[in-house]
């Protein structure tokens, strides 16, 4: 049989031990708190960049499929001869944010030049994600403008990014 004080120290090293759970499980979650607390100072000193971003579908799908259509239904005045993908890989600004790049080369033909800037425009405002152009290649042979335009495809890589 236990005796009342083995009894009451038993009790105690319980309660102590409940106790130690308890600050530990109070010291996470601060912990969380202050981390949620950072992340809205830090949107909110960032509204404009995370505005552009909405903007430009940043976080939305994406997929060659859909870009390709969006290509197609940007191009107006042009005769689109090729859309090539080169292989897509993944960049990172540190280790939990990652994001996909692709090439993407549009060969096509126009009859004036303004409908190429036209398209490169459409493609600024409205293609998924942040296109750059990395080269611009433009002949003119039987009353057509020929152009080539490779372009940098960056996208957020939601499979592969911490949340």
């Amino acid at each position: 049989m236990v005796s009342y004080a083995s009894g009451s120290l038993i009790f105690f090293w319980i309660h102590r031990l409940n106790y130690g759970e308890v600050v530990e499980n109070l010291n996470n979650l601060k912990t969380r708190i202050m981390i949620k607390i950072d992340d809205i100072k830090f949107m909110d000193s960032h509204k404009n960049d995370i505005a552009y971003l909405i903007r430009k579908n940043w976080f939305s799908r994406k997929n060659r499929l859909v870009a390709a259509e969006k290509i197609k239904a940007l191009h107006g005045n042009l005769a689109l001869t090729n859309i090539i993908f080169e292989p897509e890989y993944y960049d990172s600004l540190d280790s939990s944010y990652t994001f996909n790049r692709n090439k993407i080369k549009i060969e096509f033909k126009a009859f004036d030049e303004h409908d190429i800037y036209a398209f490169i425009d459409r493609l600024y405002q409205g293609f998924p994600g942040i296109v750059i152009i990395n080269e611009f290649k433009e002949s003119y042979q039987d009353d057509f403008f020929q152009c080539q335009l490779i372009l940098d495809w960056v996208s957020f890589d939601e499979e592969n990014t911490e949340a």
